[in-house]
């Protein structure tokens, strides 16, 4: 069964409930995230084995996602 293929972005507080919740789910890959601050991005992109990004519209651009979550501050 292929697996449902997210990306996050905004990776700052409320993002790590999103991040366990989805990594919990055998169904759903994480396969981009995205944060304008590079190390959140890179740290999250290791964690997931998934492509990081600083720029949204890199992300959205990549393609293969079935979901975005957008996530900004509060």
């Amino acid at each position: 069964m292929a697996k449902f293929r997210i990306g996050l972005i905004g990776l700052g507080g409320v993002a790590a409930a999103h991040l366990a919740a989805y990594r919990s789910l055998d169904e759903v890959e994480i396969v981009s995230v995205c944060d304008v601050q590079q190390h959140l991005a890179e740290a999250a992109a290791r964690e997931f084995a998934a492509r990081g990004y600083t720029d949204y519209r890199r992300l959205l651009a990549d393609g293969g996602i079935a979901l975005v979550l957008v996530l900004p501050p509060a």
